[in-house]
This record gives structure tokens, sequence and C-alpha cells, in this order.
């Protein structure tokens, strides 16, 4: 298992049940070791790897469609910095081969302010487009559906963890160098072998399944969901990736979902914890998606790029952008001055510092607000 491969592959009715604060707490401390918890007992119940595999097979097979909105915490533990003030807001939703994914940062005074990375993704069969609305810029493609960068949103971090691979998606589901990843195709072309013991985790007497110096998983037998999963690697016979899911909810009759998930990567050369992830969910929309859902719908002003044919456009309107540059110039700019660096003294360098702020929050937007004139004045296309 390759170091480089880890970083591109690991990169809802509403459900609102509470999740308890201390399985979060839990999960927010990280994991105490990567070795299973010693409380065994003798399987109680003669089964083998194809009952698994059914309980699997029916528990995947009962998720059509789904799109779950959680939020997510990552510790870098390589960084000697203190963890940062706030969190990630993400969406994901899937319906066969069909892609939606969003993010934008939570929790902190100035996440309003200086959030830049806020977008949108979309993957369909034909297509691949990212929209920033803070900007009103959208990017499409055709071209690039097939290349790597769409794990991000194919393989996005709650699925993997799930480890579920939608059933109405005919695609091939991502693979690791030398094995498969998804729980299912594991099951299917793996030398697994169920163990003669039971494992109990987040307080459910798990079967565990093993895919010997590869994967060690430990699965509810009663509902086929995956509880907790280590991925090893083989090269280096060091656990490389460990996901522990917790805290199920019945979402849907015979149905079940976490409600936080904790996400482990490890160092393949020495073994030492790289980051914690931990995601908790605040809803579940599960087998009620349409086609309409996987569509992204720009703002009046947005700059369209088609990065096939490097040809722009431009979406007639946007005049309200004005105002908005405006507002958020008066916001950031003393926010900036009082929080963030110590603004130079005298007036004229006050002025200077506002000047600059406010050039790098509206030099985007006010392009866009310039192309949209021209077109109107000219009545026609206008390139960047």
């Amino acid at each position: 298992m390759h170091a480089s491969f880890l970083v591109v592959f690991f990169s809802i009715g509403f459900c609102q049940n509470a999740v308890p604060q201390a399985v979060i707490a839990q999960a927010t401390q990280g994991s105490q070791s990567t070795e299973m918890i010693e409380n065994r007992r003798d399987s109680i119940q003669i089964r083998t790897i194809a009952d698994i595999k059914s309980k699997v097979q029916d528990a995947h097979t009962r998720l059509r469609n789904v799109k779950i909105v959680y939020e997510s915490r990552t510790k870098d533990h390589l960084s000697s910095k203190p963890p940062e003030i706030g969190f990630w807001l993400r969406s994901i939703s899937v319906k066969g081969i069909m892609r939606r994914f969003s993010r934008e940062l939570c929790g902190r005074d100035d996440a309003n302010l200086f959030d830049t990375n806020r977008y949108t993704s979309l993957y369909k069969n034909d297509a691949w487009n990212l929209y920033y609305p803070l900007a009103r810029h959208y990017e499409k493609s055709i071209k690039l559906t097939k290349h790597d960068s769409t794990l991000k949103v194919r393989n996005e971090a709650f699925i993997e963890s799930l480890s579920w691979w939608p059933p109405d998606d005919s695609s091939q589901p991502p693979e690791l160098p030398d094995r498969p990843f998804y729980l299912l195709q594991v099951l299917e072309k793996c030398q697994c072998k169920l163990e003669n013991y039971e494992e109990c985790f987040d307080g459910v007497w798990c079967a565990v399944v093993i895919d010997p110096g590869r994967d060690r998983i430990l699965i509810d037998p009663d509902t086929g969901t995956l509880r907790r999963r280590i991925l090893t690697s083989a090269k280096h016979s060091r656990p490389v990736m460990e996901y522990r899911l917790m805290a199920y909810s019945e979402i849907l009759p015979k149905l079940f979902l976490p409600r936080v998930i904790e996400r482990v990567s490890f160092s393949e050369v020495d073994g030492s914890k790289m980051s914690t992830s931990v995601f908790v969910v605040r809803d579940y929309l599960v087998n009620q998606l349409t086609d309409g859902h996987f569509q992204i719908d720009p703002e009046p002003g947005t700059l369209v790029i088609d990065r096939d044919t490097d040809e722009h456009s431009h979406i007639p309107g946007g005049f309200d952008l004005l105002d908005q540059v405006s507002s958020r110039a008066r916001l950031v700019v003393p926010f900036s001055s009082a929080t963030l660096v110590k603004p130079p003294e005298g007036p004229s360098a006050l002025f200077l510092t506002g000047v600059i702020a406010t050039g790098c929050v509206s030099g985007a937007l006010l392009r866009n607000l310039l192309l949209s004139v021209l077109r109107w004045r000219f009545g026609r296309a206008v390139n960047a």
C-alpha cells in the first residue's frame, strides 16, 4: 500500500436524534490503541463468511441513495500548532453514479468573512463541475470526469468510512493498489476468514472477519453493519487506517446508520498516528433523492469557465453583487485590523491597510460584475 495513493484515496426523512456527548468526547480524544478491545467471547452461533456477506449485502441494498450532512473536525498529530477553531460543515449526496458535495466553515466568528474555500462540486457521467458561490465562479468539464481528482467526491470520506458503494452505481469502485477496498468487494474477492470468537465494540457483539495481514473487520452479524475496521500495510505489516463507526440509529426499518465516525490515519513507515478526523452527523435523508438534486444553479453574475475548451462566459445580471462586496469590505477591514494584524500607525497607513484588504476581498467579485456590465452594454459575449 502506497502512502501517495492513500492521500488521494482517503483525501435524508431527516433524522435528528441527539448524539450522546460522551460518545463525541470519546471519539474526539482518538483511539487509545490500534488493537481491538480485549472483550471477547466464543461465538454463540455457528456462522460462515457467506452468512456475513449475505447480511452485509442486504444492509447495503436497503440504502439506495442518501444525503448526509455532518460536522468534520480533524486533528493533525504531526503539527505542533494548536487545533484550529471551528469545523467544516459538509454535505454529501449519493445516487447511482452521481455525487454532490459541499462544505463551508462554521463555528468561528470570522467564518462568514474569510471562508473563501466554500464550494459545491458535482459529479455525473457527463459532468465534473465546481462552484464557488462567494466569488461567483463556476468551472465545468466533461473530459475531467475520468480524472483521479473525481475520487475526492466519488470516494468522499464519509462514504469511504461506511465502506458502502451505491447498489445502483455500475462503475468500478475505487481499489487499493493491491486489493479491493469496499466491504462487499473485500468479502467477495479476498481470502477472508471468520474467527471463532466475537468482540464487543460500542456495546455490540461483533463477528470478526480477517483478511490475513491486510484487513481486520468487525461486523454486527444481526444488522450487517460495519462497526470497526483496521487496514494494514502488507509491505510494512503496520496499520495505516482505522475506522470506528458508533452510535448507530435505525433511520428506516432495518436500515441502520452511524451518528459518529472516527477515522484515523497512521504512518506506514513507523506506525505513528498522523491524523484523527471525527464526523458527527446532523441529518440523514435516505432513499428520497431525485435526479434534480444533482445539479448546480449558479447565481446571476457568475463567471463560467469551460475547462475543456478554455472558453469563458458570463451569466447575465449580478448587480446586487456590488452591494454585497461593499458590505463585506466594511466588515472585513475592521475585523482584520482588530484581530488578525496590528495596523500601522497614522491615518494614511490605516487608510492603506483598508484599501489593500478591500481590494483582496473585492477583486474577483468586481471582475465578474465588470464582465456583466460590458456584456449588457455591448450586447455580446465578453471573454475574460
